[in-house]
C-alpha cells in the first residue's frame, strides 16, 4: 500500500490529516493492508487510518473490534481484530493517522490493491 500510495499519490492529494473522528458517524470500515484501514462516515466523509507499525495479526477477512472510552477514536488509540473463523481475538493495532480520503482515491487504492494482490 505505501508504495502504491507513494507512486499514485503526492501529499497535495490528500485531505486534511485529523487527530481524531467521531465513531458515531462511522458507518462502515474495510480492512484495505495490515497497515492501512478505511472508514466510511456518515457524512459521506471517508478516512484512511494509517496504523504503526504495520499489524501483522490484521487480515482482510478479519471483524474490527473498537473499543473507546469516548465516542472519538484518536492517534495513538488501537483497533483490535477479530478472527472471523475461530472467533480469537488479535493484536491490538496502534493508530498512527487519519487521512481524508475522496471516493476516487478510495475506489483507485482498492483497485491497485486488487491488482497487486493477482500478482
Amino acid at each position: 500500500m505505501d508504495q502504491i500510495l507513494a507512486e499514485t499519490l503526492t501529499e497535495e492529494d490528500y485531505g486534511d490529516v485529523t487527530r481524531c473522528i467521531d465513531m458515531k458517524r462511522v458507518r462502515s470500515s474495510k480492512i484495505l493492508d495490515r497497515q492501512h484501514v478505511a472508514f466510511r462516515s456518515s457524512n459521506r466523509r471517508i478516512y484512511l487510518v494509517k496504523l504503526i507499525p504495520p499489524c501483522r495479526s490484521l487480515d482482510y477477512d478479519d471483524v474490527l473490534s473498537i473499543s473507546s472510552n469516548s465516542n472519538r477514536l484518536c492517534r495513538l488509540d488501537s483497533i483490535n481484530t477479530i478472527d472471523r473463523a475461530s472467533g480469537i481475538p488479535g493484536v491490538p493495532c496502534q493508530i498512527d493517522s487519519f487521512r481524508q480520503i475522496s471516493k476516487e482515491q478510495y475506489d483507485f487504492l482498492r483497485e491497485e490493491l486488487k491488482k497487486h494482490r493477482n500478482r
